[in-house]
């Protein structure tokens, strides 16, 4: 994706329309992608609006980690209000940081929400979730960033 950003020379472009504030989504690789860098692809560089490094899973459960798991708000965000079952499909994820609004676990914690300013970013897929799902980008849509 990053490959894809840089040649279609929009990489400078979203970056600057980020920090200027208009609201962003990222959902799933669009969330990993706004931090600095990732092991799935060692030799791109992410957005770099977050410090940290995206990892690949490791351990004997299911890679990739496909299906429903709980999110749990860690602090109180706009996207998601309390406890809820969402649906995953991926091998990578997001460190924990103080952007943080909602974690998963699976063989480690991990982001499931970032909500920092107008920037969020979720995990899981909010299209693949249901009524719960619909709601979240419903959230989205409704903040006032």
């Amino acid at each position: 994706m990053m490959r894809a950003l840089d040649d279609l020379q929009v990489r400078d472009a979203l970056i600057e329309r980020i920090r200027a504030g208009v609201p962003f989504l990222g959902i799933c690789l669009g969330l990993q992608a706004l931090f600095e860098s990732s092991e799935e692809a060692p030799a791109e560089r992410g957005l770099g609006i977050y410090r940290g490094e995206v990892k690949r899973f490791r351990g004997d459960l299911r890679i990739p980690h496909m299906g429903w798991n709980q999110v749990q708000p860690s602090r109180p965000n706009t996207l998601l209000a309390s406890t809820a079952h969402l649906y995953f499909a991926h091998s990578y994820y997001c460190p924990v940081v103080p952007s943080t609004a909602a974690v998963c676990d699976y063989m480690v914690p991990y982001t499931a929400i970032l909500e920092e300013g107008p920037i969020r970013g979720v995990q899981f897929h909010p299209e693949k979730s249901g009524a719960i799902g619909l709601q979240i980008v419903r959230n989205f849509v409704e903040a006032r960033c």
